[in-house]
């Protein structure tokens, strides 16, 4: 994690960076003080999102988000940066202060979570298999759109994605298979 400050206009230009921003990023120190230099290294899909959330941070006085960002060897890499507005006594903006940490590998592994999800799901779909979760407390199913589906019945036809086991049962489980 790098610590920072920077301008709190403009193209909000740096002030200070922590000493490890040189081996973190491959980045000479210096660079992060060139005018404009932080802006001009955001990944081009990502840099309207970000400065547009930034009015965020003049609003309610600190602000996170997550974009790719340059680093020296060409690569790009997801950061999560932590940012809180510093103002004056009349309440003007003076300086940002902030935290700037490299997740890449969290977003890596979110990503290939959401693959795997959407392939189990394909898979299920196409088994025609669904799961549903049971709350021993309340006596409640709960089942997602896909299991109704398997009983040619919609949530919205069944009064929602919960009911009763007992309910359940008298609906969905044959009679001779209803007593244990």
């Amino acid at each position: 994690t790098m610590i920072y400050s920077s301008e709190a206009f403009g193209d909000f230009d740096a002030k200070y960076i922590s000493g490890n921003f040189s081996s973190i990023t491959g980045y000479a120190d210096e660079v992060f003080f060139k005018k404009g230099w932080w802006a001009k290294n955001i990944h081009p899909d990502d840099a309207q999102e970000v400065f547009k959330n930034l009015g965020e941070l003049f609003q309610k006085g600190n602000h996170s988000h997550d974009y790719r960002f340059l680093f020296n060897d060409g690569s790009w890499h997801w950061m999560h940066d932590d940012l809180k507005l510093i103002k004056d006594d009349s309440g003007n903006p003076i300086e940002l202060i902030g935290t700037w940490q490299d997740v890449t590998d969290r977003k890596l592994a979110e990503l290939k979570l959401k693959e795997s999800e959407a392939k189990l799901t394909d898979a299920m779909k196409i088994a025609k298999l669904s799961t549903w979760e049971y709350d021993f407390v309340l006596d409640r199913f709960t089942f997602p759109d896909q299991s109704f589906a398997l009983f040619n019945t919609t949530a919205e036809q069944e009064g929602g994605n919960t009911m009763s086991s007992e309910h359940f049962a008298q609906k969905y489980i044959y009679p001779d298979d209803r007593v244990l």
